[in-house]
């Protein structure tokens, strides 16, 4: 019996021995622990500390024994967070959050903070929450967020300078070929001497600078394009003819088009200038000859992979591959391929805005282009286009009579440039128009206002000084609802022209514009309505 008493005695002694010595190792490991701890009843009082949490908000634990813990760490503004954690984790939820708490000295440390319920045969009866000083890390985040963005801005301002230096060259020569000519047609028309190729040739130079802006805006995406549904493989085919005429015999193009495409929301003669450009762009990376790919299919988007291409987002596209063998790229010219008037091209045998072309005009069907190159193996760009499931809708084709390009009516001429008032004047009344000039929008409405129900149309430049042509616009609306105004801009129907249009422009007409297209667009807007296609 004594000796039962004497071994329940000592096992009961090795166990509470074998507690007290667990008690000690677990005390020891929080005590120690690299990051700052509490424990608290689930009323948030505080019953445990550790040495790191000391260090970190400055309290001893004679301190902070049976306060608060929401109370004693939460800033000002932060007490309703603080104490919404905190219920949260003595409802038995785990909580993981980045904050700001506040030390004993009232400085701010910003902190990730971990909350956990503690049960003990499926009870409830503590919390602890686990504190990390990311104080550093986010000064390093913030440090290196300024640093992309002054690199970002540095590459932005590269970018700039080529878009400048490059527009700079081409105009200049295209001036250059202007200048001369004109100089050349001046001196013998003094002479009494008619040469209408020098006439020509300035016209010819005109049509070039005209081309040149309208790459620059295509890429910048200031031109709309005109979108109607369109089956690719349709505009492939046709474009795939023009390329067969275009590109030396010794490039073959090999088509591989998928037969059971959706139709595409798409500008049929942007996506022909999209092929031309990357089909001309192989047949350069590939000097002795080979084999251009293209190629359609369809691709389905799923959300759950979305983020592997960017932006794009989930559903089914139709996919357009063109392929090379050529030289290939290497990673750094790459990242450049997009830039305007980025070249690898000789000196006379590109621009470099065709590639940045076909990034304005893919952008600017709600697309997404991708480019996959290695040096030797050749170049491969993918082009997503959103599937469109309206059917096409079929053109009406009526006879229509034959434009009349003269006219009777009075015509405002609005614009802040003294050449383009004088043209246009000169042009109009040949054409029998009676033409009022205006060199602003305050003028204008002077002119509009001193000549009640005598000023048929209104030729309207919107980027002019002063109040503008967009506000003249609604003033003009204002003065009389019924006027007619047709907008003359040097970008396309977009931003402020779209705007003016949608507030009750009747037309609009893109600078540089020829005699012919003027005095159509002139007639559409007077033509009662219907009249006119």
């Amino acid at each position: 019996m004594n000796q039962r008493i004497m071994a329940e005695t000592e096992e009961r002694h090795l166990a509470e021995q074998e507690i007290r010595r667990q008690k000690a190792y677990i005390e020891q490991i929080i005590e120690n622990s690299p990051v700052a701890i509490s424990v608290m009843n689930i009323d948030g009082a505080i019953t445990r500390i550790n040495r790191e949490f000391t260090r970190l908000f400055g309290y001893t634990f004679v301190e902070v024994a049976g306060r608060n813990i929401s109370d004693l760490l939460a800033p000002p503004g932060l007490e309703a967070e603080a104490h919404k954690l905190r219920s949260l984790t003595a409802s038995g939820e785990r909580i993981q959050v980045e904050t700001i708490r506040k030390s004993k000295s009232g400085e701010t440390i910003e902190v990730a903070i971990a909350g956990s319920p503690i049960f003990v045969d499926n009870e409830l009866i503590a919390i602890q929450a686990v504190y990390s000083n990311i104080t550093d890390r986010k000064q390093a985040e913030i440090e290196k967020a300024k640093l992309e963005s002054q690199l970002l801005h540095a590459q932005k301002m590269e970018a700039i300078g080529i878009l400048a230096g490059g527009i700079a060259h081409d105009f200049n020569n295209i001036l250059g070929a202007i200048i001369g000519f004109s100089q050349m047609a001046l001196m013998d028309a003094e002479n009494g001497i008619s040469k209408p190729h020098d006439l020509k040739q300035i016209l010819k130079s005109a049509e070039r600078a005209k081309h040149l802006v309208k790459q620059i805006l295509t890429f910048s995406r200031r031109i709309t394009p005109e979108l109607s549904s369109q089956q690719l493989n349709q505009i492939i085919l046709q474009t795939v003819t023009l390329l067969e005429r275009t590109l030396p015999k010794m490039v073959s193009i090999q088509t591989d088009l998928s037969s059971d495409l959706p139709p595409i929301h798409a500008d049929p003669i942007q996506l022909e200038q999209v092929l031309m450009n990357l089909g001309t762009n192989a047949a350069d990376a590939m000097p002795d000859g080979g084999i251009l790919s293209i190629r359609t299919e369809n691709v389905w988007i799923e959300e759950s992979v979305s983020g592997d291409f960017m932006e794009m987002p989930p559903g089914r596209y139709v996919l357009l591959t063109a392929a090379d063998f050529g030289f290939g790229m290497d990673e750094k010219t790459l990242k450049h391929i997009f830039d305007p008037f980025f070249t690898t091209k000789g000196v006379g045998k590109g621009t470099g805005l065709g590639l940045a072309t076909v990034f304005g005009i893919v952008k600017s069907h709600s697309g997404h282009i991708f480019c996959q190159s290695n040096p030797g193996k050749g170049t491969s760009f993918q082009i997503y286009f959103p599937a469109h499931v309206t059917p096409p809708v079929l053109p009406v084709t009526t006879d229509l009579p034959p434009v009349v390009q003269s006219g009777e009516e009075t015509i405002l001429l609005v614009d802040d440039d003294p050449s383009i008032r004088e043209i246009g004047q000169e042009l109009l009344e040949r054409y029998g128009y009676r033409v009022l000039l205006a060199e602003s929008g305050e003028e204008a409405l002077l002119r509009f206002g001193a000549h009640p129900g005598d000023i048929d149309l209104i030729i309207l430049d919107l980027g002019m000084p002063g109040m503008g042509g967009y506000r003249c616009l609604t003033e003009l609306l204002k003065m009389d609802p019924a006027v007619r105004i047709l907008i003359a801009s040097g970008y396309g129907p977009v931003g402020q022209a779209q705007e003016a249009l949608k507030s009750g422009a009747k037309g609009f007409i893109g600078k540089p514009y020829r005699i012919e297209d003027m005095l159509a667009a002139i007639r559409k807007v007077m033509a009662p309505a219907g009249s006119y296609s």
